[in-house]
């Protein structure tokens, strides 16, 4: 689906594509040819505050802050990955413990040292359950001990982190996506299967036996938190908070309906204020008296600062830290609680949700579904160097291809995006037309080339010769777009449609006006990307294959050879060309191969990960890019002499203070 290459009817450019399909989970890096080098981003989950540091989980890695007394904190590196994304974050007698899990249900706990508290070390996973299948929701400490909600892998875990191969199962078949700790009293709470927020309350007096207290249904919601014997959970069902100071008598004290048109990406309970972030702002509540609890503020700051995901703050501190879906990081002063201020905002590594990457002349750039355009250093991903967020705060740009001074986007909210990223530091966005829904984009001369696939696909032909007044020439529907690839003259288009609409079709856009759809493939049904070399097009199949395809004669192509994945039975999201090897996503991971024969591609080895890959790129040093969407950025590439695990640097730069 992306393909760096230099191809076209005109001009050379560096191009990615993204494409929206299934792709089985994979499984741990083992030592092969390529190794991961950097990796960055993600989803954003938990965070703690230690000391003068905070810990940010962001996809399978973590980002160490050092806090300072004002401003924004200042970044000092990237973990080694976990082998999964990260679920939960917790401390215990001077190490960080994570919980992480992945697509597989093979998901596990591991600990890292902060001896170091600017570089925490990974130190290794605990074999806590000998279950196949193991799924950790959450992580809290007890004492000197380590509780584990793990409801797929046995329930919860008492974990003795000396001894973790004799945890004990206090609890059989028990989920909670969050567990709090307040001295002798654990309050857990999970969704379960028809939306409810199931909310169970234990004595943990005793830590190896923890006793439970309480169970009750706190309705149709999203988010909770709980501080001092009083539940709070923002959903559907509104704004509603329990008292729970008493386990033998729970009751609801509020509930505002009003609020269920909002969905809370966190919800915080210090002292007597609440706080929910949604996409419209931080809300502030009132609640010292909880049954006429009174919302005080919204912060409003602009939509891609304040659609918070994560809020941490340290008890007793007027400051507070959010964390945003967009990829940012807030500083609130709390000296007023009910009026907080913004004080400052610093952007977080890559973002939270890559769907595309290229990397050109030492500069990575990064297409997010959820802030916008990310540049950051190739050397060095974790250092920021700038980034546009999409237009009307949507930010959901799905794909990206960088010629010269100019990057275009298809932004599945809003159509074509062009980008003026001569300046890595300050991208200016110089033109966009509206288009339903495109996810891939290539350009070639004046002519830029879309696809979509929702709400039935069409294949645009655009005229970007003027950046900043691009025309739309033509609209052709086609099945579901999925990958565009200018090559040899004509454009093709991977269609992962259904039945005969899907395939590999090829266009003639000698008359971009009306383009004539010379030839259509369909040996393979759906095709999710494509690359190509001379009359050759390598295509990504649904069922698991990879497709050599002869376009010599466009209006009949033909395939001339196959490689069938014996243990996939879906295709991946990208492949990408380098001489006569082939990389691409496969099922299980990525598969190079040899395809200087010219017929049945020859597999040289296979390199499993632990993401399902969103999309392929090469740079000029022959090392993959992986846009892994929720679980942030790779780069692999040959053994390096040396590795530390952590990424570090100067990135002083990246914070700014908001007036």
């Amino acid at each position: 689906m992306r393909s760096l290459l230099s191809h076209g009817l005109g001009s050379s450019v560096v191009k990615f594509a993204f494409v929206a399909v299934f792709c089985l989970p994979l499984t741990p890096l083992s030592a092969q040819s390529l190794e991961t080098r950097q990796q960055a981003g993600g989803v954003l989950d938990r965070a703690v505050v230690v000391g003068e540091y905070l810990y940010q989980s962001q996809g399978m890695t973590l980002s160490a802050w050092h806090l300072q007394a004002s401003g924004a904190p200042t970044f000092a590196g990237i973990s080694e990955a976990v082998p999964g994304t990260v679920t939960g974050l917790t401390v215990l007698g001077g190490e960080l413990f994570v919980c992480w899990r992945n697509q597989d249900l093979a998901g596990g706990l591991s600990r890292f040292s902060l001896t170091d508290p600017a570089r925490p070390s990974y130190l290794g996973d605990l074999a806590y359950s000998e279950s196949s299948f193991r799924d950790p929701q959450s992580v809290a400490a007890v004492g000197s001990l380590l509780y584990l909600a793990d409801g797929e892998g046995g329930g919860l875990f008492v974990i003795d982190p000396a001894d973790p191969e004799n945890a004990t199962v206090a609890v059989a078949f028990f989920f909670a996506d969050e567990m709090v700790v307040e001295g002798a009293r654990l309050t857990a709470w999970a969704r379960n299967l028809i939306g409810g927020l199931q909310v169970t309350l234990f004595d943990v007096s005793t830590p190896s036996t923890p006793m439970q207290l309480a169970s009750f249904d706190g309705g149709q919601m999203l988010r909770g938190a709980v501080d001092d014997g009083r539940f709070a959970a923002v959903g559907p069902d509104g704004l509603k908070i329990f008292d729970t100071s008493d386990p033998t008598d729970i009751t609801q004290s509020f509930h505002d309906a009003s609020v269920a048109n909002s969905v809370p990406l966190s919800v915080q309970i210090n002292g007597s204020v609440l706080f929910f972030g949604v996409a419209d702002g931080l809300h502030v509540w009132d609640i010292s008296t909880p049954a006429s609890a009174v919302e005080a503020t919204v912060v409003s700051a602009p939509t891609s600062r304040t659609m918070g995901a994560v809020f941490q703050q340290t008890k007793g501190s007027p400051t507070a830290y959010f964390m945003t879906e967009t990829g940012r990081g807030l500083r609130f002063d709390l000296s007023s609680p009910l009026a907080p201020v913004l004080e400052s905002a610093w952007d977080l590594p890559v973002g939270a949700d890559s769907t595309a990457v290229a990397v050109v002349d030492g500069v990575a750039y990064v297409a997010d579904f959820y802030s916008g355009l990310r540049l950051a250093s190739a050397s060095s991903v974790g250092q920021s160097l700038g980034r546009l967020d999409g237009s009307g705060g949507l930010n959901a740009f799905e794909d990206l291809t960088v010629v010269g001074k100019h990057t275009f986007l298809a932004d599945w909210g809003s159509g074509l995006v062009i980008v003026d990223t001569s300046n890595a530091a300050a991208p200016n966005q110089v033109g966009a037309l509206p288009l339903a829904f495109p996810n891939a984009v290539d350009v070639s001369g004046d002519l830029a080339f879309l696809v979509s696939s929702t709400n039935g696909g069409n294949f645009y032909v655009v005229d970007v010769q003027d950046v900043s007044h691009p025309m739309s020439l033509s609209t052709t529907a086609i099945g579901q777009g999925a990958d565009v690839l200018v090559h040899g003259g004509f454009v093709l288009v991977a269609d992962q449609g259904f039945g005969a609409g899907a395939g590999l079709r090829i266009f003639d856009v000698s008359a971009p006006s009306s383009p004539t759809q010379l030839g259509h493939y369909t040996d393979c049904g759906a095709i999710f990307a494509l690359a190509a070399q001379g009359n050759l097009v390598y295509a990504v199949c649904s069922d698991g294959f990879l497709d050599v395809v002869d376009i010599s004669t466009p209006a009949s192509p033909v395939r001339v050879g196959r490689f069938e994945d014996p243990v996939s039975f879906s295709g991946g999201r990208g492949v990408v060309m380098s001489g006569d090897r082939v990389t691409a996503a496969l099922g299980t991971g990525l598969r190079i191969f040899d395809v200087a024969g010219g017929g049945d591609p020859v597999l040289l080895e296979s390199i499993p990960l632990p993401s399902w890959v969103r999309s392929l790129s090469r740079d000029d040093l022959g090392g993959v890019w992986i846009a892994a969407g929720l679980d942030g950025l790779y780069h692999l590439a040959e053994p390096s002499l040396f590795t530390d695990g952590f990424e570090s640097g100067d990135v002083s730069a990246w914070s700014v203070t908001v007036p």
